[in-house]
């Protein structure tokens, strides 16, 4: 295996183990090659569909993970979110989107949860905007209140927070509808 950064496989190690069965269907969004999201959760019997809308990531995250399914389209438009899933994981891509789309991502996401299903996903803490390094692109997040108002209007509670080794903020939801028995 080539080299690759590892920071955050222990927020997802501890994450999956803590709150995701067997079998559970997990989407990956913004999924890129892998390596850690989906490399962790596949250790733990998951599911995984993931979507990414560059050819070369995805396509190299169906090499890592060929019992996989993956998608080469974009977060916002994608049918795979029609489908019920028990948890939603996005990590780092949020931020890359405007105000608006990402409210309506998070809206899509909390829809796409099944009962009692489980979000996890990383935004720097404190409402801001910068410039990223590798793209150039302006990004911006919305702060971590904004975000759980955004949550609660979606039927989600916020169930916490953490901090990777990299420094990186991950949110964690639940949808609060009963679950089916």
């Amino acid at each position: 295996m080539e080299a690759r950064s590892g920071i955050g496989a222990d927020v997802l190690e501890h994450w999956s183990r803590r709150y995701l069965r067997p079998g559970a269907d997990v989407l990956d969004l913004g999924c890129g090659h892998g390596f850690p999201v989906g490399w962790v959760l596949s250790k733990h019997d998951i599911r995984l569909h993931g979507i990414d809308s560059a050819p070369t990531l995805a396509a190299r995250y169906a090499e890592l993970l060929p019992k996989a399914e993956v998608r080469c389209e974009d977060v916002r438009d994608s049918a795979l979110f029609e489908r019920g899933f028990d948890a939603v994981v996005m990590i780092g891509l949020l931020f890359f989107f405007d105000a608006d789309e990402q409210v309506a991502l998070l809206a899509r996401m909390a829809r796409a949860l099944k009962p009692g299903g489980r979000l996890l996903f990383t935004v720097p803490a404190q409402r801001h905007r910068w410039d990223d390094v590798l793209t150039g692109r302006r990004l911006q997040s919305l702060g971590w209140s904004r975000y759980r108002d955004i949550l609660r209007d979606n039927g989600l509670r916020f169930a916490g927070a953490c901090k990777d080794s990299g420094g990186n903020r991950y949110i964690h939801a639940q949808d609060m509808r009963k679950l089916a028995r």
